[in-house]
């Protein structure tokens, strides 16, 4: 078991250790793109702060963080490094999904391990099979990021009753052990996410290892120990994605802008591209679009806090206009750094320039289902309608 002693003792002080990091992140972020993994090094500097129990119950030792927190906390890992910052997101959202899992299974976990991350994808890609004391599951599930950090799997299926018959869709936690991977994650951003296909050839799941889908949408599902998520699961997802974008997104404003006051405009008078109107111009509305990005983040997790600090449950028009805004704050961050790139020049495309890292991260984390704003958009407009948003997507 890791040693707590150099723990911080409260979100905000982790979140300035990360902070104090960050030199640390950025450096080994390229070595982290060669290797396909976030560094041994930024894994350990990060959980020995505590940064992967964040979304732990605190009786495991863990700080019970909310969505505000878990979105700020993956948000300043990514402005040291896009994929340091993504992984940390997705373990932080895999453990707080184990949290609305049976108690006993949750036990199984973190009761012999509190420092054990879970993997796991939300797609019904597998088929399980109702059997004596559990489910007998197989299947294959893409793009498990932070595979080789984590000892559980998340995995998704469908349900089949002794009769074969179709009994809905759950979450199965799996030991890494009884699942075997396939190296698929061959891409242009997100490279160190370490993201493989988990593949299962009928695995024995017992019963109480199971997070019925519609108990989850619903909060039914969540334990004592969950509450603060208690009603809200593909919103908090759907922000905890976001938060690594916006640090991306500053990022590159901090390095370009940081570089605008010595660098030159070629073909020009201008000395610093400070000193050009047109720069500035630039400067100041992708600042504005960031800022506005984070605000919308921000207001939506302390949204989500605040029902569920009430225990209660955000209605379907508020979640989904929660998805919508989370497709718009992708966008704008997108529109935001595209400006930045224009304003650095092609220099930016340069292999050794971390500019293009971040870019290249956030244009593929931009792409992630949960918040692609077509369908947002498409969501919020049938419900301000009065049509079904389900009918578009169940996950709302």
């Amino acid at each position: 078991m890791r040693d707590t002693s150099g723990f911080a003792p409260d979100i905000p002080t982790m979140i300035r250790r990360i902070d104090e990091l960050r030199p640390l992140i950025a450096e080994r972020a390229s070595e982290g793109e060669r290797q396909r993994r976030v560094t041994p090094e930024v894994f350990e500097a990060l959980a020995e702060i505590g940064t992967f129990r964040a979304s732990l119950p605190k009786r495991y030792g863990g700080y019970a963080a909310g969505v505000r927190d878990k979105m700020e906390l993956s948000r300043a890992v990514a402005r040291g490094d896009g994929g340091a910052g993504w992984i940390t997101a997705i373990i932080l959202g895999n453990n707080w999904i184990l949290g609305q899992f049976p108690e006993q299974a949750q036990d199984d976990v973190f009761l012999a391990d509190p420092d054990a991350c879970c993997s796991g994808v939300i797609p019904v890609t597998g088929r399980a099979d109702v059997v004596e004391g559990g489910y007998r599951v197989s299947g294959k599930w893409g793009y498990n990021s932070a595979l080789g950090y984590t000892s559980w799997a998340l995995i998704a299926a469908a349900i089949h009753d002794e009769n074969g018959e179709f009994a809905g869709t759950a979450q199965f936690a799996v030991p890494r052990s009884q699942v075997s991977e396939e190296d698929t994650w061959f891409v242009a951003g997100l490279k160190s996410s370490d993201s493989r296909t988990v593949v299962a050839d009928d695995v024995f799941v017992p019963a109480h290892r199971v997070l019925r889908h519609d108990a989850a949408m619903s909060g039914t599902g969540a334990t004592e120990n969950a509450q603060g998520f208690r009603s809200a699961f593909v919103a908090s997802l759907s922000v905890w994605l976001i938060g690594p974008q916006l640090g991306m997104a500053e990022a590159v404003y901090d390095l370009v802008s940081e570089k605008a006051l010595s660098k030159g405009i070629a073909y020009t008078s201008y000395e610093t591209q400070a000193d050009s109107t047109a720069v500035q111009l630039r400067i100041a509305k992708a600042r504005l679009q960031i800022d506005t990005a984070l605000k919308f983040a921000r207001d939506i997790a302390d949204t989500l806090d605040d029902y569920a600090e009430r225990g209660e449950s955000p209605d379907a028009l508020t979640r989904t206009r929660m998805r919508a805004e989370t497709g718009w704050i992708t966008e704008n961050l997108q529109a935001a750094v595209d400006s930045l790139l224009t304003v650095h020049g092609s220099g930016a495309f340069a292999e050794v320039n971390p500019i293009q890292r971040h870019w290249r991260d956030l244009e593929v984390a931009a792409r992630h289902a949960l918040i692609l704003g077509d369908v947002g958009y498409e969501m919020y407009g049938r419900a301000l309608l009065g049509r079904a948003p389900e009918e578009v997507s169940l996950l709302i």
